[in-house]
């Protein structure tokens, strides 16, 4: 038997808490239409259909998105950095864990808000400084559960030599068999680890939402804790969760000096403002945040 947690059942139950902690506070059918870039396979595609009257779900590689039987759902195959819509389309740009991937954000950037209407709200979830110690941390404790695995599990031994999927940074291709087995590759579109760190930190995005017209109204409390390895280790997952350690940042944008009720709406919670990024106010671990 497999040794570790099946990696595609727990990624669906992280992107599921991803969904329940950004739209806790937001109605049924609030946005009228919604855009999903960077889908993957569109596990959140329904889940953002219960928040919205429509959803276009997009991703860069076709042979990854799933397509389900929704009638709130549509899909679409389309380029972040080339968006082919009109200006002011969508209530809703929602992306999760795709800004680290893309080689030009700041193009990306600019083309997301392009397509937001002017009361619109942009959402990201993105890997931050934590995921990254964690994914330097864990690797070679990961790779050492992968032998163990070879060695108990048949399936496992058969898997090997599969041919394996494009990867997620599709325009710089797949890593080398080396950068993926013996040393960690640099997860995102980045020149090094040490950049990766940086350009997971808050204090890195935030010139390149400004400089897409972009302000940020809040981030998002709540998001899951987690490696990048599936480990399947529930119990400190969720112990980190309740002290407001997640792996990813939640950025909630407006387009900058425009008022927006849905924007309210994603940063409150039961009434109430949630915590949002004020010069000395605490906001979760530093490693995390900045």
């Amino acid at each position: 038997m497999p040794i570790r947690a099946d990696s595609a059942k727990l990624r669906r139950s992280l992107r599921r808490r991803e969904i329940e902690a950004v739209f806790r506070a937001v109605p049924e059918d609030t946005f009228g239409e919604a855009l999903e870039l960077g889908a993957g396979d569109g596990f959140q595609a329904p889940l953002l259909a219960h928040y919205a009257k429509r959803v276009l779900c997009t991703d860069l590689n076709d042979e990854r998105l799933q397509r389900v039987n929704d009638p709130k759902v549509a899909y679409a195959i389309c380029d972040a950095e080339a968006l082919p819509y009109e200006a002011g389309r969508f209530d809703l740009v929602y992306s999760s864990n795709l800004l680290e991937h893309l080689p030009n954000p700041a193009r990306a950037l600019s083309e997301m808000s392009r397509v937001l209407r002017d009361d619109g709200v942009m959402i990201h979830i993105v890997p931050n400084r934590l995921w990254k110690i964690l994914h330097l941390a864990l690797f070679y404790p990961s790779q050492a559960l992968s032998l163990a695995e070879i060695a108990l599990s048949r399936q496992r031994r058969e898997s090997i030599g599969r041919v394996e999927s494009r990867g997620n940074n599709l325009k710089s291709g797949r890593p080398s068999f080396v950068e993926r087995n013996l040393i960690p590759a640099v997860h995102g579109e980045y020149a090094g680890h040490y950049s990766e760190f940086i350009g997971m930190g808050a204090s890195y995005w935030k010139p390149l939402f400004a400089s897409a017209g972009l302000e940020t109204a809040g981030r998002i409390h709540g998001l899951p804790a987690h490696s990048p390895y599936r480990f399947g280790l529930e119990a400190p997952r969720r112990v980190l969760s309740k002290l407001g350690v997640a792996s990813c940042n939640g950025y909630v944008l407006r387009k900058a000096g425009r008022h927006s009720d849905l924007t309210a709406l994603v940063v409150s919670r039961n009434g109430h403002q949630r915590r949002v990024e004020m010069p000395g106010a605490p906001n979760g671990l530093d490693v995390g945040e900045d």
